[in-house]
């Protein structure tokens, strides 16, 4: 009963996912001001680790501990005890008193090592504020970890993972996607600020009701076809 729900859910919104995409979009197209520098570094770091992960050996074991980490900050954030934690190159596994969508999906939308490695910026930064001129640095190492996580985390979605068959495939990819695509507006609309908050709201409104409206035409247009086909039999 409980994946039937999460199926419902997760096919309820996909409207909403794609409303997102449009908003993403119309932000896209509206964005003028582009710090083309950090920009570039920044590429260039993701570009760094994406050929990093094609072409030498990859680090499992690493990403295995962020993945796993995650789990247990989700574990802790809902309130709950991690029991066991384990890492190894060849999988990882966090035994908790609990278990939730959020604990279970946390790791495919979270950027563990792109937070880890903002805090330590940060802290430099507190600690020695001379720090900033080796911003540039900063830019391209946060690109690789961003890298990192992106190549990772993509990998893993082909791969029958535990976390997916608990929560149900399409409510994990629904999820997944909407998690991923809103941090990802979260950042850019914080960064380059394309658009006055209230006109985003009533834009990402609209889109919205016109894609609920879609499915809701659809539905009623399918309903319609269905009495049609009874009746003329």
């Amino acid at each position: 009963m409980a994946r039937f729900l999460k199926l419902l859910i997760a096919l309820a919104l996909v409207p909403f996912l794609a409303a997102s995409v449009r908003f993403f979009w119309l932000c896209f197209e509206r964005t003028t001001d582009w710090p083309s520098w950090e920009l570039g570094l920044l590429g260039a770091g993701v570009g760094v680790a994406a050929l990093a992960f094609v072409f030498l050996p990859r680090p499992t074991w690493l990403y295995v501990f962020g993945h796993e980490s995650t789990h247990a900050l989700a574990v802790w954030c809902s309130g709950g005890r991690v029991l066991d934690f384990r890492v190894s190159g060849k999988g990882g596994q966090v035994v908790a008193d609990r278990n939730s969508p959020l604990i279970a999906l946390a790791p495919y939308v979270f950027p563990f090592f792109p937070v880890v490695t903002l805090i330590v910026w940060l802290g430099i930064g507190l600690v020695w504020p001379e720090a900033d001129r080796f911003r540039d640095v900063f830019w391209v190492v946060w690109g690789v970890a961003w890298g990192f996580h992106a190549a990772f985390t993509l990998s893993v979605l082909k791969t029958a993972q535990p976390d997916f068959a608990s929560q149900g495939y399409v409510f994990s990819f629904v999820i997944i996607a909407l998690g991923n695509l809103w941090l990802s507006l979260a950042l850019f609309c914080f960064w380059l600020r394309p658009l006055p908050v209230s006109e985003g709201v009533e834009a990402l409104w609209e889109m919205t009701r016109e894609s609920y409206g879609v499915v809701a035409g659809a539905a009623w247009a399918g309903a319609e076809w269905i009495l049609q086909l009874k009746e003329s039999r």
